[in-house]
Parts: C-alpha cells; structure tokens; sequence
C-alpha cells in the first residue's frame, strides 16, 4: 500500500500486515514529521481501489528512484557532518605552546625591524635608540634569570 506524507514530498510503500487496526505512529524520512496513520475502510474490507492514472511499475519506480535520493542525501549529510567535526576540532586544536612561539616570533621579529629603522625613527621619537638600548639590557637580564633558574 502507498501512504503519502502529509507533506507531500514523499510516499511509502507500507505493507498494510504491519499497521494494526488501531493504526499507528508513522515518521517521515524526508521532513521528519510524525503522524498517526490508520487503514482506511476501503482498504480494511478487501477492497484496494487502484488509479487508473499511474501503472504499479510506474509508482514502484518512482519509490525506488526516491528512496535511492533519499538514502543518498543521508550518506551525504553524514560525510558533510563529519568534515565539519574533523574542520571543527582541527581548529579547536590550537595549543599554548603554539600561540606562546608565535608570540616570540613576532616580538623577535618586531625587534629586528625597530632596529633596522632605529635612526628614522629616531626622527619622530627622540631618545628612541635609548629606549631601543634599555629594551636589549631587559631582554638580557630576563635571559639571565631564566638560565640562573633552570640551574
């Protein structure tokens, strides 16, 4: 028997030995909407009234041929959800050790480039090679501590 979701995306091929007279509680694959269902009278008496319209082979195609998409888009949505978890977690995996060498880095290479300009920018800010000095004798002593500490 074919049973259409209220929707009207999708049709079921139900065999009508699996739904007790009360009826019972049905959930569409496509829009996951549940409702309950129950055997019409016509189909409770014996007599299966059948369109003239559609062919067997014609509705059983088209059930197959949706049923296929269906299981398709699911395979699909599967594999989308794990990529987005693998992405998620790749990003979620930034370390401190990580953000603490970028930040050397960056520092190191600030440095280097206020020392390659330190007589234009001298120009702007006065006493900048001073300042540029005491920053080297804080680096160093900071270097000294963290050797004397490891000892």
């Amino acid at each position: 028997m074919i049973v259409s979701c209220p929707c009207g995306k999708k049709k079921f091929n139900l065999d009508i030995s699996l739904i007790p007279e009360e009826g019972r509680l049905l959930q569409c694959g496509t829009c996951d909407r549940k409702w309950h269902y129950s055997i019409p009278l016509d189909t409770k008496a014996g007599n299966v009234k059948i369109s003239t319209n559609f062919s067997v082979s014609k509705i059983d195609n088209d059930f197959v041929s949706n049923e296929i998409k269906t299981k398709n888009d699911i395979e699909n949505e599967i594999k989308e959800s794990i990529n987005n978890n693998v992405i998620e977690k790749k990003q979620n995996n930034i370390s401190i050790l990580s953000i603490l060498s970028l930040s050397i880095v960056s520092f190191l290479a600030l440095i280097i480039l206020l020392d390659t300009f330190k007589y234009q920018i001298e120009i702007i800010i006065p006493n900048f090679n001073s300042y540029l000095t005491n920053l080297y004798v804080t680096i160093n002593d900071i270097y000294l501590f963290l050797i004397d500490l490891i000892r």
